[in-house]
Formats: C-alpha cells, structure tokens, sequence
C-alpha cells in the first residue's frame, strides 16, 4: 500500500536480497585464492549491469550493492562488510551478468562482490563504483494530472510525465495543509520523502481520505539537464 506523505519514513536499501543468514566459516584455514573480477557492462538511470567472472579457484561469490551512505550507516550496526555480504548478498557462481532495477538517478552504488571456497571460507571482496545517469530530454519537465473516480473516501490520481522528464516527485495533501505552511514548504516535504520520487507514470488509488475535503495532487520534476519545471497544484474534492 502507498506510504501516506505524513508517515515516518521507511529505510529502504537498494539492492539487498535478505536471505538467511549463512553459516560463516570464518576461522577455517585459507589455503587458495579464490577471486572474482567484476564490471560494469551497462547503466541507465534506474538500471546497470555488471558482469562477475570467477577464477578456477572460486566455487561461488556472492553480490551486494548499496551506496556509501548505506555502507556506512549499517557497518556499524553489522561489525563488517564482510558479514553484510555473508548476510544480504546475494550468491551466484559461474560468468554471470547480473542486472540490478529500480535503483536511483545520479547516484553511486558500490557492487562488491565476495569470492567462497569450495568448504564456504569467504575470502576478500572486491567492487567497483557504478553511477546511474539522469536520463530524461532537454524541453521543459511537465507533468500532467488527472484525477477520476471520487468518493467521499477515495480517488484515483495518475501523474504522467513527459519524455523531457527524467525523474519527478508527487503526492497529495490537504488543502488547508498546504496554505497552511506554504506551497514552498508542502513541495519540500515531497522532495525529501524517497517513496514520493518516481521515473514514470504513476497512478494510485488514494482510500483513506477525508470527506468534503479539498485536497492538491502535486507534481514537479526536473529534465535531463537537471532543470526543474512548473510546479502542478491540481486541485480537487472528495464528496461527502
């Protein structure tokens, strides 16, 4: 279900695949030289390909890729990187071309990829830094609204974007919230929620709304150049 604007946000990382957890063999003798080369070989702005490509040596590896933010913040709480790959990482073996979806715009994910023994022992991981692009055109950013199917509780909103956009930000909220604070501030609250950003048409059916209460669909992207559009205030009603 849509997270709701006023909600808490939610952590979300990126590309984790939460399995169960494995039994590590960390203090069993390391006597080879099991390795994997990974690269890149392609990126879109939500979507890149890397190719992993294990010696004789290496009998499986395992694949994780997260920002440096990411990284860092859950480090501290996991002990090491090598126990986040043993853990999230998703395992693989053999020449493999993976492809990762539904990641961000402009922005670097580590993919760091762990070689294993055949007796499990991991060995050092080794990654490369992969760079979504923004995507989009050069014409201006518009996004078009269209609101149908009102209830006193419900109605279903889409927000279409044109081909200049490359990525956008939307929700809706009250009216009165909005004059309250500001059009400046209720857009800002958008554009720091991760869960109001999206890339193509979205459209959702909104079920929990007030009734007789007047509400903004909002909506506002930037092109390919990273140039911001028009802002869209539709407005609208739920009956009751």
């Amino acid at each position: 279900m849509k997270k709701s604007i006023f909600l808490t946000l939610t952590l979300m990382i990126c590309g984790l695949s939460f399995a169960q957890i494995p039994q590590r063999n960390a203090n069993s003798p390391k006597t080879g030289n099991p390795a994997v080369t990974v690269e890149q070989v392609s990126v879109s702005n939500t979507t890149f390909s890397v190719r992993c490509t294990p010696n004789e040596e290496c009998a499986s590896y395992k694949i994780l890729a997260m920002t440096d933010e990411d990284i860092a913040m859950w480090e501290s709480r996991m002990g090491s990187v090598e126990y986040m790959i043993d853990s999230w990482g998703l395992q693989l073996s053999g020449d493999t071309v993976y492809t990762y979806n539904d990641m961000q715009a402009e922005t670097t994910y580590k993919v760091m990829v762990r070689p294993y023994d055949a007796a499990g022992t991991g060995y050092d991981y080794s990654y490369i830094n992969v760079t979504t692009i923004l995507g989009g055109g050069t014409g201006e950013a518009i996004i078009t609204v269209e609101v149908s199917n009102i209830t006193d509780s419900s109605a279903l909103v889409s927000f279409i974007p044109n081909e200049s956009t490359a990525l956008f930000y939307d929700g809706i909220i009250t009216k009165a919230f909005v004059e309250s604070v500001g059009r400046d501030s209720a857009c800002n609250i958008l554009y720091t929620d991760p869960q109001s950003l999206f890339y193509e048409t979205d459209t959702w059916e909104w079920t929990t709304l007030d009734p007789g209460t007047a509400y903004y669909a909002i909506a506002f992207g930037k092109n390919g150049n990273g140039e911001f559009g028009d802002t869209v205030f539709y407005e609208f009603q739920t009956l009751g």
